[in-house]
């Protein structure tokens, strides 16, 4: 039972250093370009477009506002790091109200010249986008999740290949190398305290080239040598390959709680065995 656990808690740590640098990498693509940001972005232009055409005024009112709106997010710290993009993760149907009511009637060329009835014309823009808001919001979700599995495909195997990270071998040797377990259980521990500690989980801060550095250190050639010619010509490989891909793009939220359990379990392990008779 201890040997099975130790191999468990060897794989499974293993596994969680790349889901960290994959983490990683996908989080610095998200800030770059504003994936979230982009999908919300999107949604919320069309909607304050045919907000505006449903009050009567036209497609080029609507992006002047718009241009309002988004010029007042961004002074509010959701500007992205490109110069056309926000970094908008979310906003409520309230939010998008006042920010349509805020906008300065004399901005927008179509809204009639009286401050007053421009004034009644936005608060009227902004009714009618809370109204629609869910119908034009719901969607976003749904894409941003189908891109964010895309995403964490690519970005696994952008860690996995260059490593050579085969999990059928990972399994294979921690099965039967007690001191390449006690090695990867040591880092494991090591970067599940680091990983809980941080209040906002900083993968980026979390997995850093050094535990991958150790995990190779440990494994050394049996596992995560170089890529050789008769490797890519075996399917046997491949099917390692992609099945570290899949394992290690399920996230490290995953495999950080599957570590957190089978730690649980040697700790009562542990204690039950060190019981008295």
């Amino acid at each position: 039972m201890s040997s099975l656990l130790e191999t468990l808690l060897t794989f499974v740590g293993t596994i969680l250093v790349f889901a960290l640098a994959a983490q990683s990498i996908q989080e610095m693509l998200k800030t770059i370009f504003a994936i979230r940001g982009r999908t919300m972005q999107a949604a919320i232009e069309g909607l304050v477009r045919e907000s505006s055409v449903a009050c009567g005024q036209t497609n080029a009112d609507g992006d002047a506002i718009l241009v309002q709106v988004t010029a007042r997010l961004r002074a509010l710290g959701q500007g992205g790091i490109r110069p056309n993009r926000i970094r908008l993760d979310a906003i409520t149907a309230m939010q998008l109200q006042e920010l349509i009511a805020k906008v300065e009637p004399a901005t927008v060329p179509g809204l009639p010249t009286d401050h007053a009835k421009g004034v009644a014309m936005l608060a009227a823009i902004g009714k009618q986008a809370k109204q629609w808001y869910p119908l034009a919001i719901a969607p976003v979700d749904d894409r941003y999740r189908r891109r964010m599995r895309v995403l964490a495909f690519f970005t696994s195997a952008a860690v996995v290949i260059p490593f050579n990270l085969d999990a059928t071998r990972v399994f294979t040797l921690a099965e039967t190398r007690p001191d390449l377990r006690a090695q990867v259980v040591s880092i494991a521990a090591r970067v599940d305290s680091a990983y809980r500690s941080s209040p906002s989980k900083a993968v980026g801060v979390v997995a850093t080239q050094r535990d991958l550095n150790q995990i190779r250190g440990v494994f050394s050639e049996d596992l995560l040598g170089c890529i050789t010619l008769d490797k890519l010509l075996q399917p046997r490989w491949w099917l390692g390959i992609f099945f570290s891909i899949v394992l290690v793009s399920m996230g490290a939220p995953f495999w950080d709680d599957l570590l957190e359990s089978l730690f649980g379990l040697k700790k009562r392990a542990l204690a039950a065995g060190a019981a008295p008779k």
